[in-house]
């Protein structure tokens, strides 16, 4: 068996000779620390210290900073490196780094460049914690789970990469989001809004429905019905511009009717070439109710009319434009221009202190006629000469009522209760009944009644 050889001392050399002085200089030249001199020559680095000294050459932590270096250090920081790597290269004291570092503003050094918490990213993003943790686990934003080893539940927590974080902010898929104008990294935004000028946007329902002039309804009934390619990225339909360049919206086709009636399946039978109420609303983006409406109103031209079905002439509705949201006063102003002798509803409501809503009841029920122009009502101001509101005609009938039943007290079931805790006769509760005022009503008092009431 083979024994440890047996350890020899070495006493340090007081006296350097002059090859050794000369390697000592050269490595002093290369910025080696004393220390590893020292050992190297087995030499104490007071030895070291005095040969630099007498040679000329400065220490490393009193020498200035030159333009070069703070070159070097800008770069170094550029790439997130931390304080240490950085003054090792440059053969600097890491307070010394720092210290170079305030004086020049540069604050790019972070503890945790290279990985990010959920937190972090919802900081530098301005969004909730929430939102970021959903982006990871739908599979849209890359993140390595790390188990904690002592835990019992094997829990753990996300750390997501620089790298992954970039390429889920430049990709315009991911675009709706976050809002690039509240990053709060200011070299991540000057990054991404180079990446948003030269890429194009994908594409939402709300810039398909202004590209052909729908509603919103029908770009989703498209994507329902699985006539335009999508995507949905948590819970939002997204378009790829590529895909839509050659796209056709699906205006003159329609969902086939499998429960229609059959005066209207005889009438698309008998004309094929038409379009029915429902594939002009889906054409415009429109309801069927609206359609008919515009139809009823003279607004949109009805080719033919089968019982209670319009169908439209394509051809005809090639230069037509959908009126807006609200209504087109331009024919009843015109009308009101001619015939400026007309009524209104408003005028007929102020005339007889009613609301709007009683003056139409009014002309559904037969009881006063009008003009309809689009959907305002107007009335003809001779018929309201002679013309008695309903409310009147009931006064009046009021007023005629028979005898015996002005005759009966307006609470009988006080009188009752009265009659039997005084204890007195019917007929003497009935006597002074009638001859209290305002309780009855005496037959003298008809001829005075209908008169006030003509």
């Amino acid at each position: 068996m083979m024994s440890n050889p047996p350890f020899v001392y070495q006493p340090r050399i007081k006296k350097v000779d002059e090859q050794a002085q000369q390697q000592i200089y050269t490595l002093l030249c290369q910025g080696v620390p004393a220390v590893h001199i020292a050992r190297r020559f087995s030499i104490s680095t007071d030895i070291v210290t005095r040969l630099r000294r007498s040679i000329g050459i400065t220490t490393h932590y009193g020498r200035r900073w030159t333009q070069q270096e703070d070159w070097e250090l800008q770069s170094l920081a550029n790439q997130s490196l931390h304080i240490n790597k950085i003054a090792k290269r440059l053969h600097r004291t890491s307070s010394s780094v720092q210290h170079r570092m305030r004086e020049l503003g540069i604050q790019r050094i972070q503890k945790n460049t290279h990985t990010y918490t959920l937190a972090q990213v919802s900081r530098i993003l301005q969004v909730g914690i929430g939102s970021v943790g959903r982006w990871v686990s739908n599979g849209l934003l890359r993140a390595s789970l790390i188990r904690m080893l002592h835990d019992k539940k094997r829990r753990g927590y996300h750390r997501i990469d620089a790298l992954d974080l970039y390429d889920f902010l430049a990709n315009p898929r991911h675009w709706h989001l976050y809002r690039l104008e509240h990053v709060t990294d200011e070299f991540l935004r000057r990054d991404l809004v180079a990446v948003h000028r030269e890429t194009p946007r994908w594409l939402y329902v709300r810039d398909l429905a202004e590209r052909f002039t729908v509603s919103d309804h029908a770009v989703l009934s498209w994507c329902s019905l699985g006539k335009i390619p999508y995507e949905v990225i948590m819970k939002t339909c997204v378009f790829d511009p590529e895909k839509l360049r050659d796209w056709v919206p699906p205006y003159g086709r329609s969902t086939p009717y499998k429960y229609g009636s059959k005066v209207l399946k005889r009438a698309i039978s008998a004309y094929p070439d038409l379009l029915t109420a429902k594939q002009v609303a889906e054409r415009y983006g429109y309801k069927v109710g609206t359609v008919n409406e515009w139809a009823r109103d003279g607004i949109i031209p009805a080719c033919v009319q089968v019982g209670r079905y319009r169908l439209f002439d394509p051809e005809q509705l090639a230069n037509w434009t959908p009126p807006n949201r609200i209504m087109n006063t331009q024919p009843v102003r015109k009308a009101l221009a001619e015939r400026p002798d007309l009524l209104t509803t408003n005028d007929v409501a102020e005339r007889y202190g009613v609301n709007r809503t009683t003056v139409h009841d009014w002309h559904g029920y037969g009881w006063i006629t009008g003009v309809k122009v689009g959907r305002i009502l107007m009335f003809e101001p001779e018929q309201f000469i002679d013309w008695e509101p309903p409310y009147v005609r009931r006064r009046k009938n009021a007023a005629y009522r028979p005898v015996e039943n002005c005759d009966r007290p307006s609470d009988d079931r006080a009188d009752e209760r009265r009659r039997l805790e005084g204890g007195g006769a019917a007929s003497e509760w009935a006597a002074e009944t009638h001859s209290q005022p305002g309780r009855g009503c005496e037959s003298s008092a008809l001829p005075e009644l209908a008169q006030e009431a003509a």
